[in-house]
């Protein structure tokens, strides 16, 4: 009994002495921040992260099969033509991507390209563009020079 007795006191003694407060031994103390986020003066933009970049899409009045001629619709290769769609202008000798586009009225724009030639060459570029009110013709405008194209039947 005395030995009980002794240990008890022992193991009495290697224990911490009672605050009175409900502190954890697990409590980290060394000063690093909490790990469950980020401090509260970092403001997170959890939003902004997760929303895919919206892509440029070309006005629908431009959208369609354009030509130089209207005899140059048809399908014969070499032809001064060219199809813009919503998010590709396609040239006789390449393709374009649009990387920004600028609204300038209901029938005017100016949209940065990025051409890849068919043989693998890449540019950037600054076109414009402005449909008639009626939609069937359009000045395509790039750099200073200007056609006029005619909107091919579908």
């Amino acid at each position: 009994m005395r030995h009980g007795l002794l240990l008890l006191a022992i193991l009495t003694a290697c224990q911490p002495a009672d605050t009175g407060s409900d502190q954890s031994a697990d409590v980290d103390t060394s000063g690093s921040p909490d790990p469950g986020g980020p401090p509260i003066d970092e403001p997170t933009n959890e939003a902004a992260e997760a929303e895919p970049e919206a892509q440029p899409v070309l006005p629908v009045p431009f959208l369609g099969r354009w030509a130089h001629e209207i005899d140059d619709c048809g399908g014969r290769p070499g032809l001064d033509r060219i199809v813009i769609g919503a998010s590709e202008i396609q040239f006789p000798d390449a393709n374009a991507e649009p990387l920004s586009v600028l609204q300038l009225s209901d029938n005017g724009i100016i949209v940065d390209l990025r051409i890849t030639a068919w043989g693998g060459a890449s540019t950037l570029r600054r076109d414009r563009l402005a449909v008639d009110p009626d939609g069937n013709s359009m000045v395509y405008s790039r750099g200073g020079d200007a056609r006029r194209y005619d909107r091919c039947p579908v």
